[in-house]
């Protein structure tokens, strides 16, 4: 494992451009990347076991991110906790996993910390709807992220008890103890998943989809060959036609 932990004070990243010294700002674990046109959509961002907030903030900033100028970003950062996979050390972590590798999601959902499951959605629903409320409209707001994110923002996602606009999965899984809100039954969903996956196996994906698809979902899915548990170009590819396709961004692909 490599780990990143993020920094308790506050400060601004500047890369030599100007939107970014004044656009991205960091407190507390929390990075908020500012949209750099009137703003209009927000995404929330959930890393995975033992990252930060840091590992994606530069997915969203260099001129090729997946989603559009006039999106605002907020990437969270887990609490820290005792990972028992990793011999019980403290690091970042959304919840505990007891074991790796599994393909079947029910095995999977028993070999996770339930409790944290909850602790940790209480942390990202508060932020959903402080974002929500700062944007005024919960169509316009998405949710996405990776592996343990991934996990996290389909169980908070399809939970929200307002519609939101819909949910960017990267190389995660459903819980089928994930409680649906009736608001979120018809939600698009983007799925992208590494076929040499070793720690979240593509079976477990398929399966995810096939749940999804078979409840009602609008799921656009993507398995890419030779990926392991990674994000790869084609994965930001397919995220950014996902985003521009749901919503009036459509005129913005060749961004």
């Amino acid at each position: 494992w490599i780990f990143f932990f993020s920094s308790r004070r506050r400060h601004t990243r500047c890369s030599g451009v100007s939107w970014a010294r004044r656009c991205v700002q960091e407190t507390e674990g929390t990075i908020v990347i500012q949209p750099k046109e009137a703003h209009k959509y927000t995404l929330i961002w959930l890393h995975g076991l033992g990252d930060s907030a840091n590992g994606f903030a530069d997915v969203f900033t260099y001129n090729k991110s997946p989603v559009t100028p006039n999106t605002k970003v907020v990437l969270l950062t887990a609490p820290i906790r005792a990972v028992s996979v990793n011999f019980g050390m403290q690091m970042t972590s959304w919840f505990d996993i007891k074991q790796l590798g599994i393909s079947s999601i029910d095995v999977f959902e028993n070999s996770i910390s339930k409790e944290e499951v909850d602790d940790s959605k209480q942390i990202i629903s508060k932020c959903m709807e402080d974002e929500i409320k700062i944007l005024g409209d919960s169509k316009r707001f998405f949710i996405g992220g990776f592996s343990q994110g991934c996990c996290m923002s389909l169980y908070c996602g399809l939970g929200y008890p307002e519609q939101i606009g819909g949910i960017i999965c990267l190389s995660g899984c459903y819980f089928p103890h994930t409680t649906i809100s009736s608001s979120n039954q018809k939600l698009p969903i983007y799925y992208s998943h590494g076929n040499d996956d070793q720690m979240i196996p593509v079976a477990a994906g398929r399966y995810s989809c096939d749940i999804l698809r078979k409840a009602g979902y609008d799921v656009h899915e993507e398995f890419i060959e030779g990926l392991g548990h990674s994000v790869s170009a084609q994965t930001l590819q397919g995220f950014k036609k996902f985003f521009l396709s749901v919503t009036d961004n459509k005129s913005l692909g060749s961004l």
